[in-house]
């Protein structure tokens, strides 16, 4: 069994930019017309690049119980609070309060991001962009215990998982609580430890992944939240590549302003996640009343978004020091 290595890190520069391009993308993927250009470069990575990063920084931990637990603090925790703004944001919406509450559930429940293709239960109500939080909860958790209980191979399992995962979401069904969404995306989070503990720079593979990710861009697509591959190897490796140029970009970023910039983002990143899936519900920036045109929406979300986050991180930090000032007196 391997050993248990649940420190705590100190920050990585890069990781951080590449943390902050990916919520930056996001947030402009979710208001770019879905027929351009841009829409298509985004979604040939942004995704795939959070669960990169995120398998860049696994550390083995045969401590099941304590990962569970921090995971469920910060994934599923934010997750369920953005599923009550939704259902209260719901309940304001609409007047069938009974079907609100129904759709609520099964939403919370299914913690889907959109209509699947799955032949059961593929058109279950969707929660939104908040998927990601419940998918890379399972992600994580069963990817340690694979990793922490196979001596040889497990990455081979975990590929395999993933395409099995993403097949039987994609054609057969849709299973709740992001749970296939999860498995499917352990196959990115696998090329990201292996990234980090190989640090190859062979240049067969980039030429590899170069024709993969215009082959990718051009003929195919991700849509991880349903599963959706054009060409499951061909848009893996597309991907990967694409998040490899993010890393070597950012890199060459980490000592500039604006590396510094995306940097702090990155920081916070799971914060503007999770303010950007409340908002793009609700989206308060509507009230404006601006011209309905992408490069007005961009600005004003991602300044809406990051600005929520850093408002909770303030209150938090006030709140806990409040706490402190109490229990010393």
């Amino acid at each position: 069994m391997k050993s248990c290595h649940y420190t705590r890190m100190t920050r990585d520069v890069v990781i951080d930019i590449m943390k902050g391009v990916a919520i930056l993308t996001v947030i402009a993927g979710h208001s770019i017309p879905s027929d351009s250009l841009g829409h298509q470069l985004i979604y040939s990575f942004h995704m795939p690049l959070f669960f990169i990063v995120a398998g860049y920084l696994y550390k083995p931990c045969v401590q099941h119980k304590k990962r569970l637990k921090n995971d469920f603090h910060r994934l599923i925790l934010p997750y369920l609070v953005i599923a009550i703004c939704f259902t209260l944001y719901l309940f304001i919406k609409e007047t069938n309060n009974i079907f609100t509450l129904k759709y609520s559930i099964i939403a919370i429940f299914w913690a889907t991001g959109w209509n699947h293709t799955s032949l059961i239960w593929g058109t279950a109500p969707y929660i939104g962009i908040a998927w990601f939080l419940p998918a890379l909860f399972w992600c994580r958790q069963i990817y340690n215990f694979i990793y922490c209980h196979t001596k040889h191979g497990g990455e081979y399992i975990i590929i395999g998982l993933s395409f099995m995962a993403t097949n039987i979401d994609y054609y057969l069904i849709n299973l709740p609580l992001g749970l296939l969404t999860g498995l499917s995306a352990m196959v990115f989070y696998q090329i990201g430890y292996y990234a980090h503990s190989k640090k190859t720079n062979n240049v067969y593979l980039l030429f590899l992944g170069a024709v993969c990710w215009l082959l990718h861009l051009k003929f195919f697509g991700i849509d991880m939240c349903i599963c959706s591959y054009g060409f499951y190897p061909v848009d893996v490796i597309g991907a990967s590549f694409a998040t490899a140029i993010i890393y070597y970009c950012s890199k060459h970023l980490s000592w500039t302003y604006l590396g510094k910039l995306l940097g702090n983002f990155g920081k916070v990143s799971l914060y503007i996640y999770c303010f950007h899936a409340m908002e793009n519900h609700i989206r308060p920036y509507e009230w404006l009343a601006l011209a309905d045109v992408w490069y007005l929406e961009i600005p004003i979300r991602t300044a809406w978004c990051i600005s929520g986050a850093y408002a909770y991180l303030i209150l938090k930090e006030f709140y806990m020091k409040v706490q402190k000032k109490i229990v010393r007196s």
